[in-house]
């Protein structure tokens, strides 16, 4: 019988059948590595990573166990439990089924967080993906179809946090900047301006309606 149609029920018995095949022939894929080292522990990571991987996804309850929460649970466990490089490997093609179209509702909301500063993409990002243009896309998608903000959201911590503090040395060397360094004390001084600019599309939602005039 030939599937057209993949929901999260069938989605995550694919992936307990492919764990129990990978189970059954790790040590065939410990062989096959041989090139440029022969670790031989290939198969046995990758079959831990998804273990671990899997283990997230049956902690879902019933109705959280959609297509998107099922691949959203697999991203996570593949990269929380990945071990060794096969792993992490494996942890990345995880991290690519949970960013299909058919989890863009659920991206394109926690898009809507994105300060687009970039340093994601530019230093933090240890999978070497890029979530600031991912982000940058999915807050277009949500301004052509003019979704409007829903309120503040309670945002939980990455699990990894800690250690993805940014060191701001290290990552002024790795963008060149050192150069630019330089002791900025503030001085309080006068300023008027001529003439001030307003943007008023600079969200996803409906434009902002000024409370003034111009000349005011």
């Amino acid at each position: 019988m030939t599937l057209r149609f993949c929901d999260g029920a069938t989605f995550y018995r694919a992936v307990i059948a492919a764990v129990a095949t990978l189970d059954r022939h790790h040590a065939e894929v410990d062989s096959l590595n041989v090139f440029p080292v022969p670790d031989g522990d290939t198969g046995r990571n990758m079959l831990v990573t998804m273990k671990v991987a899997l283990e997230h996804a049956e902690a879902l309850d019933g109705p959280e166990r959609t297509l998107t929460g099922v691949a959203d649970a697999l991203a996570h466990g593949a990269l929380m439990g990945a071990r060794g490089n096969s792993g992490v490997i494996l942890s990345q093609v995880m991290r690519g089924l949970a960013f299909t179209s058919t989890g863009a509702a659920h991206w394109n909301e926690w898009a809507a967080m994105c300060c687009a500063c970039g340093l994601c993409t530019l230093y933090a990002c240890p999978e070497e993906l890029f979530p600031k243009e991912a982000c940058d896309r999915a807050k277009a998608e949500m301004k052509k179809a003019q979704v409007r903000w829903s309120g503040p959201t309670t945002v939980k911590p990455h699990p990894l946090r800690e250690g993805r503090r940014l060191p701001i040395r290290a990552l002024l060397k790795k963008l060149n900047l050192e150069a630019y360094e330089h002791p900025a004390p503030w001085r309080k001084a006068g300023l008027r301006a001529s003439q001030l600019h307003l943007p008023l599309r600079q969200g996803a939602g409906v434009a902002a309606v000024p409370r003034v005039r111009p000349g005011e």
